[in-house]
């Protein structure tokens, strides 16, 4: 993924990709990765997190979720090739399925041209990301 993609989703990405399917051991390999940021966050934060990468409803989900979706240690995970393809950096998450959510009291939303990206030493509106 870009640089510029916030921690979180590219970390739940690596994770899965690297420790998955079960979810329990992606977010505890996401929460330990990370003991150094100021403002943790707790698994079922990230569970959270994990379902809105792999919404049925985007375009182009990142990830596939199959079990309990309401239990951590009751689903698995897996990358979609979409979710290669984000993690490789040939292709943006948010291009592809837009972005409407409040993270640390900034609503980011691509529909409003509201979302910027670094593209090399270039900052580019999400509208030409």
């Amino acid at each position: 993924m870009p640089k510029s993609t916030p921690w979180m989703p590219r970390e739940l990405l690596n994770h899965s990709q690297a420790h998955g399917p079960k979810v329990a051991s992606v977010i505890a390999h996401t929460m330990t990765s990370n003991a150094e940021h100021l403002d943790p966050v707790g698994d079922l934060y990230l569970l959270a997190r994990l379902r809105g990468l792999a919404d049925s409803h985007l375009p182009h989900p990142a990830l596939d979720l199959a079990g309990d979706l309401s239990c951590i240690r009751g689903c698995e995970v897996r990358v979609t090739v979409t979710g290669e393809d984000v993690l490789s950096g040939r292709r943006n998450f948010v291009e592809l399925n837009g972005v409407d959510d409040w993270v640390g009291g900034v609503h980011l939303d691509s529909g409003t041209g509201a979302v910027w990206f670094r593209r090399g030493e270039e900052l580019v509106g999400s509208a030409t990301a």
